[in-house]
């Protein structure tokens, strides 16, 4: 009896070992390789036992005894090679592979010829009480090393698994706990049979039992039970609350973030219960499927904002099996979403509206109310720019603040405002609530005082009385901007009103810019001469001037566009081209044999800021092949204004070139004779308007005598320009000047003309 239910258990184990290793085969994990030859050779080691039980006879169990033998040789090799693949252990390129592999097929081999040299085993019949024949194995002496080797490869996976449960992290512990466990308890097994001389050795039972195992545990339940520990701790540790309900709605669980929540006790589930079914309503609980909800909750007396989820789960056959509801705390992301959108639509240092959304409110406020007249008022610190340097920032910010409130407060019920950048905020309001008088007021009215420093916080304001509804309210915003710019520099008038004259004056700004660089390429600019001429009337040289004759407007006077290019920056380039068109001149001049004769252009002042002025006009003179005295120089006082040590630093190079320099009207501004101080220039040219101006020509006069005399001493010649009459060029020529330029000789005239009169 005791053989036949070991014979059917060896049977039914054979067939599940066979099983598994198909399974094994056709799995795709990275593990399924070293598992499936782990279960082959626990095959063979049954096999050969199977051999011995079936047959009753001598020769089939003496190779039975072969199989059992080497089978488990190479079992055990196997079983190391799986342990160091499930413990993520190298093993094909380590010394360890080949010294095991060395021993097992020593081993192996030895076993293999025993037949020859009857050295590892012999068997012997046995009769059984049940009348069975059982040839027993009787040990000799290499069979004790087959033992030996047997429990030192099995040592050898203990230390793998040890060494890997004592560095592994808990949550994966029982991963390698129960194989381990299982490994232990069939070597108790097999010892036990080895030492207790049992007359059959049923240890195979073991073996085979144990490579099943290692087959679930590795492929089959591990993954699933790791899936669920890890997602155990997930939960555990969210600070989320999360809490699971059966399908008969009880508490099953809840997390750590749920108990710190509603204060909860360890396994206080009816609680738990209790407190959600209160901040989700049962009857939403029983009819939803699922359910998001924002609640604001009062936790430890403070109101927090949570966002609840409910969903309830069905299993694989679509039946309810229960709920999980999931309350997260968006306190934090709710306050800073106000503040987004809070920052989205005001400035962040007034409070006020931002341009974007003061634009928008604009257009807003002009749709809803189409009969009612409206005025955009715009409005800057006078020099605040000049505050923050000598204040710094943060008074700065905090002018700023004042200003917002002033702002407001003079803003009426109906009225939309806000900052729109820098020191710069716009008001429209309706325009019968306009009070020009308070405004006017309240645009000087305060002081910024720090310490014993007190600064006065003056505002000038534009108005753009709102005419053309259809235009964007940008477009208001600068119209009223515009108006401002015709009175920043005005210390008595702080309000101006847009008008059309502002709006053409724009226009002709927009088209002088976007038109110039056709009219370069085209040679529309062209210069004009203005002759300089001496006290016996003979023309010593002349002004270059520049000229536009436009396509469609025809000769365009220098006021009408020089203003502009100075303010956009192209002047830089229309400079470069009257010099160059003077070096031209000049040089055909010399090719016909007139060398006396010179020109003088203009240098602006920002021509010092966009290019090297020294490279680039004697590199003119080089490439024409002029002397420099024949291309004079004509700076303004406004050149002088700023960075004065690194331009009179270019003009003393020039100088020393050998260029004349001309400093253009001498006693237009306030700082003339300061200036001549400190800056040598070679010849003075003395403005007329200051004489035309004056309400005391006498005093006038007596003026320029002593400029002209003073001059003289300084060795410096003298041109009066702007000389229209002949009582102008007698004074001029009784006080000592001997070059004169004027309506009186010439106008400006077209270069054809200039040398047909004087060459």
């Amino acid at each position: 009896m005791i053989m036949k239910n070991f014979t059917i258990a060896l049977t039914v184990l054979a067939i599940l070992v066979v099983y598994c290793m198909v399974r094994a085969i056709v799995n795709k994990k990275p593990i399924s390789r070293p598992i499936t030859w782990l279960l082959f050779y626990d095959l063979v080691p049954i096999i050969g036992n199977m051999l011995i039980i079936f047959s009753g006879m001598y020769a089939p169990s003496f190779v039975g005894y072969i199989l059992y033998l080497v089978g488990t040789d190479w079992l055990f090799y196997f079983l190391i090679k799986f342990s160091m693949a499930y413990c993520d252990y190298e093993f094909e390129r380590t010394p360890l592979r080949w010294v095991l592999l060395f021993c097992t097929i020593f081993d192996s081999t030895s076993v293999l010829l025993n037949p020859v040299f009857h050295h590892v085993f012999a068997i012997e019949e046995v009769v059984l009480d049940s009348g069975d024949v059982y040839f027993k194995l009787v040990s000799y002496a290499f069979h004790y090393v087959h033992l030996v080797f047997s429990y030192a490869l099995v040592a050898v996976t203990y230390g793998i698994f040890i060494r890997k449960m004592i560095t592994v992290s808990r949550l994966y512990l029982e991963k390698y706990l129960t194989i381990f466990v299982t490994l232990f308890i069939v070597t108790i097994w097999e010892s036990w049979y080895v030492f207790s001389k049992q007359p059959v050795d049923k240890s195979m039972l073991g073996y085979g039992l144990c490579g099943v195992l290692m087959y679930y545990f590795a492929l089959r339940y591990l993954p699933f039970f790791l899936t669920e520990k890890m997602l155990s701790a997930i939960v555990s540790n969210m600070s989320d609350a999360i809490l699971f309900f059966d399908n008969k709605g009880d508490c099953v669980y809840f997390n750590d973030g749920a108990k710190k929540l509603f204060n909860l006790q360890s396994g206080d589930y009816s609680a738990a219960k209790k407190t959600v079914r209160a901040v989700i309503s049962a009857s939403d609980m029983d009819d939803c499927e699922n359910l998001k909800v924002i609640r604001t909750l009062s936790v430890d007396g403070v109101e927090r904002i949570y966002e609840i989820e409910y969903q309830k789960l069905n299993d694989v056959r679509n039946v309810y099996a229960g709920a999980f509801v999931s309350i997260k705390d968006r306190t934090e992301e709710e306050a800073e979403k106000k503040r987004e959108q809070y920052l989205a639509t005001h400035d962040s240092l007034t409070g006020l509206y931002n341009r974007e959304y003061l634009l928008h409110k604009m257009e807003q406020m002009l749709h809803d109310n189409p009969g009612t007249d409206y005025l955009v008022l715009c409005s800057d610190i006078k020099e605040f720019k000049l505050v923050n340097d000598i204040f710094g920032r943060k008074a700065g910010d905090s002018i700023l603040i004042n200003v917002a409130r002033v702002v407001q407060s003079y803003a009426s019920e109906n009225s939309v405002y806000g900052r729109i950048g820098g020191d710069m905020f716009a008001i429209m309001m309706r325009k019968k609530d306009f009070n020009q008088e308070l405004f006017e007021s309240g645009s000087g009215g305060f002081v910024h005082k720090e310490g014993s420093e007190v600064y006065p916080i003056t505002m000038h304001i534009g108005i753009y009385e709102v005419k053309e509804r259809d235009i964007a309210p940008s477009i208001m915003i600068d119209r009223a901007f515009l108006a401002m710019e015709g009175i920043k520099n005005d210390v008595q008038k702080r309000i101006a009103w847009y008008d059309n004259t502002m709006r053409d004056a724009l226009l002709w700004t927009q088209q002088v810019t976007a038109t110039f660089d056709d009219a370069v390429k085209r040679q529309q600019f062209k210069p004009y001469l203005q002759a300089q001429v001496n006290s016996k009337g003979v023309v010593e040289g002349a002004e270059v001037l520049a000229r536009w004759e436009h396509g469609e407007l025809g000769l365009l006077q220098p006021g009408r566009f020089i203003p502009i290019l100075e303010k956009s920056g192209d002047i830089v380039r229309l400079d470069r081209f009257m010099w160059q068109t003077a070096c031209q001149i000049l040089a055909r001049w010399k090719s016909e044999g007139k060398n006396d004769m010179y020109l003088s252009v203009n240098v602006s002042p920002k021509d010092f800021y966009y290019i090297d002025v020294y490279e680039e006009i004697t590199a003119l003179v080089r490439s024409y092949g002029l002397e420099p005295r024949m291309l004079r120089l004509e700076i303004t006082e406004s050149v002088m204004m700023n960075d004065v040590e690194r331009k009179m630093q270019v003009i003393n190079w020039l100088r020393k070139d050998g260029f004349i320099i001309e400093m253009d009207d001498f006693g237009s501004g306030f700082s003339s004779l300061n200036l001549l101080k400190n800056l040598q220039v070679d010849i003075i040219k003395l403005d007329m308007m200051f004489l035309r101006q004056s309400i005391d020509s006498m005093r006038t006069r007596t003026i320029l005598q002593h400029i002209i005399s003073m001059a003289q001493s300084l060795e410096m010649p003298v041109i009066s320009e702007g000389v229209e009459t002949r009582e102008q060029v007698d004074f001029l020529t009784e006080a000592g000047c001997t070059m004169f330029q004027g309506f009186y000789y010439s106008k400006p005239i077209p270069l054809a003309e200039f040398e047909g009169k004087n060459l």
